[in-house]
């Protein structure tokens, strides 16, 4: 659901993406899965100002940083074993 929501919109608020959730369990699966992704390095999150907006976006990895790029893979394949 979080990437769906991703891959149509460049940014997304936190917030719309608990909008669908019918309970406390489901924003906290979402929550959860939010979190995963942020460790997986799928996306990335950021706040302007205290107590600001939330917002999730796909995470893009600098072309320019080829080294930088394997070791954020490795991290990745690392992380689904």
């Amino acid at each position: 659901m979080i990437r769906t929501f991703i891959s149509k919109d460049a940014k997304v608020k936190f917030g719309s993406l608990l909008n669908n959730a019918s309970g406390k369990i489901d924003m906290i699966v979402t929550f959860l899965a939010l979190l995963e992704l942020i460790k997986q390095q799928t996306i990335k999150v950021s706040q302007d100002e205290q107590f600001g907006n939330i917002l999730v976006e796909k995470y893009e990895i600098p072309e320019n940083n080829n080294s930088n790029n394997n070791q954020i893979n490795d991290r990745r394949d690392e992380s689904q074993e």
